[in-house]
C-alpha cells in the first residue's frame, strides 16, 4: 500500500497538496470485474452491484419462509391454481415444448447422466470409460450408431436384467437382439446353430456348381 500526492480543497477555499492512501486492485464479489477501492472495506465496484447483492441476500435469507407461504397459498387455492396452470400451458404449449427442448439440448450430458444414474446405476464417466475401451463401437457388431428410439446416436447400456449390472455398450439392433432372446445362451448358441444350417444347402449348391 502506497501513498500518492493528491490535490484536494482546504475548508478556507485554498487548493492544496494532500496524501491518500492508495489500495490494491482486488474483483468485484458480484460482477468480478476488478476496479479500484477507496477504502479497505469496500467489496462492490459500484452502488448498482452493492444493492443487487443486498437484495440476493435478502431473499436467500427469507427463502424458505416465502416458499412455504406460496405452497400454503397453492394448497388452499389448490382448484384455482390447477385451472390456471391447464389453462396457461394450452395457451403456450409451442412455447414451452420449444424451451423445454431447447434446454435438454443445451444441457443434453446432464440429462443423459441423469437417466443413466437413474435407469443403469452408471455415471456418465462411466459411460465414456466403456466407450474408450471399446472403440467407440458397439462390442458385438462394431457399429457406432446407437439407433434409439429418440434418434440419439448414441450407444446403449446393455445390462445383465437378472443382476443389473452394466456389461458393455451396444448398438440399437444388437441390445434388442440379445434382449428378444431373454439374454439366454443356450437361445443364442440355438439361434447360432440354426443359421448355419440354414446356409448349408447353399454351401454345397455353390460347390457342385
Amino acid at each position: 500500500m502506497s501513498q500518492l500526492p493528491l490535490f484536494g480543497w482546504t475548508p478556507d477555499g485554498s487548493r492544496r497538496a494532500i496524501r491518500c492512501r492508495v489500495l490494491a486492485a482486488r474483483p468485484c464479489q458480484r460482477c468480478e470485474n476488478v476496479f479500484m477501492p477507496t477504502r479497505k472495506s469496500q467489496k462492490f465496484c459500484s452502488r448498482r452491484c452493492c444493492s443487487a447483492a443486498t437484495v440476493r441476500r435478502s431473499y436467500w435469507k427469507h427463502v424458505e419462509r416465502r416458499r412455504a407461504d406460496s405452497r400454503a397459498e397453492r394448497q388452499r387455492n389448490r382448484d384455482k391454481w390447477r385451472v390456471y396452470q391447464r389453462d396457461y400451458v394450452a395457451r403456450n404449449r409451442e412455447r414451452l415444448s420449444a424451451k423445454e427442448a431447447e434446454r435438454r439440448q443445451r444441457n443434453a450430458n446432464r440429462y443423459f447422466d441423469q437417466r443413466l444414474q437413474r435407469e443403469y446405476g452408471v455415471t456418465i464417466e462411466e459411460y465414456n470409460r466403456m466407450l474408450t475401451e471399446q472403440d467407440g463401437a458397439c462390442a458385438i457388431c462394431g457399429g457406432r450408431e446407437g439407433g434409439s428410439k429418440n434418434h440419439s446416436p448414441r450407444l446403449h447400456v446393455d445390462h445383465d436384467h437378472l443382476t443389473g449390472k452394466a456389461r458393455g455398450l451396444l448398438c440399437g439392433a444388437c441390445n434388442r437382439g440379445i434382449g428378444q432372446l431373454g439374454d439366454d445362451l443356450e437361445r443364442v448358441l440355438a439361434a447360432v446353430r440354426y443359421l448355419e444350417r440354414s446356409r448349408e444347402p447353399k454351401k454345397k449348391e455353390s460347390e457342385s456348381a
